[in-house]
């Protein structure tokens, strides 16, 4: 009888370590993904003047939160609010997004030269007079004159 109990109880112990572990390792993931992520490039990153390129934005948002973004000829500021302060700044997507998000614009290419793709998360709503900013991402694409 003292053996038989005692297997029980190793048993038991056994069952409840496996369920921690697992539970462990499962919550141990979870935490290891960035709960608010921004992400975003330009197809083609050489345009031609005068043709067509897309901007992407992909992340993660782990609730409401406002994706913004910028083509700017001027290197991106950091914070949402600066960079919407700038003349030369146009915004191009200004979409509130959860969970996990693609959004895209088409351009046409203008203006000879560098320019940058600004994005940024911040919270729902902003906090004036300044917004909680979960992620920001910048990219480069060059105009460049027809051959």
């Amino acid at each position: 009888m003292y053996r038989t109990v005692f297997s029980n109880h190793r048993r038991r112990i056994l069952a409840a370590a496996a369920v921690l572990a697992v539970g462990g390792a499962l919550s141990g993931q979870a935490l290891a993904s960035a709960p608010y992520t921004v992400h975003v490039n330009v197809v083609p990153s050489t345009v031609t003047k005068s043709h067509v390129f897309k901007v992407t934005a992909t992340g993660r948002s782990s609730n409401a939160s406002i994706l913004t973004v910028f083509i700017d000829p001027h290197v991106c500021a950091l914070a949402a609010k600066v960079e919407a302060a700038r003349p030369k700044a146009v915004k191009i997507i200004s979409h509130m997004v959860v969970h996990l998000y693609t959004k895209s614009r088409l351009g046409t290419a203008m203006v000879l030269g560098t320019h940058h793709v600004c994005a940024y998360l911040t919270a729902v709503p902003p906090q004036p007079p300044l917004s909680l900013q979960y992620a920001r991402a910048a990219a480069l694409y060059r105009v460049v004159a027809a051959p």
